[in-house]
């Protein structure tokens, strides 16, 4: 009796934890929107199932910022490009790039990307985009 439960518990545990940090590879579940939120800004990226994008932050001083472009997904590595993308790493407004890329990824906390950069007066911050 202690056997079954003791190999139903380590199954049970193997499946959780095989999920923790799945990649996610249908573009259907990508679509939706995304926040990252650090000490000062808040941005905000909205991936539609057309393969567009809008990505936009808002500082704690009042800026707001707003750029779109296109996503495309690499099927076999699951990567996402968007081109083209912020940048915060050293401007904390964002300063618009030729693109970026995320490997999506299935936490318990929901569906992440990133890490991105972002540099505050404080210091910097690492944050995801947690749809």
């Amino acid at each position: 009796m202690q056997t079954g439960r003791l190999r139903r518990a380590l199954l049970t545990s193997t499946l959780i934890f095989s999920c923790l940090g799945c990649r996610v590879t249908s573009e259907r579940a990508i679509a939706g929107t995304y926040k990252a939120e650090a000490p000062c800004e808040t941005i905000t990226l909205v991936v539609n199932s057309d393969h567009t994008f809008v990505q936009s932050v808002h500082t704690s001083i009042g800026e707001v910022r707003r750029l779109s472009g296109r996503w495309s997904m690499d099927r076999r590595g699951g990567g996402l490009t968007f081109v083209p993308f912020l940048d915060f790493l050293n401007d904390g407004a964002g300063r618009q790039t030729r693109g970026a890329g995320f490997w999506p990824e299935s936490l318990p906390r929901g569906l992440t990307m990133g890490p991105i950069i972002v540099k505050c007066p404080d210091s910097q911050h690492q944050i995801d985009y947690i749809k």
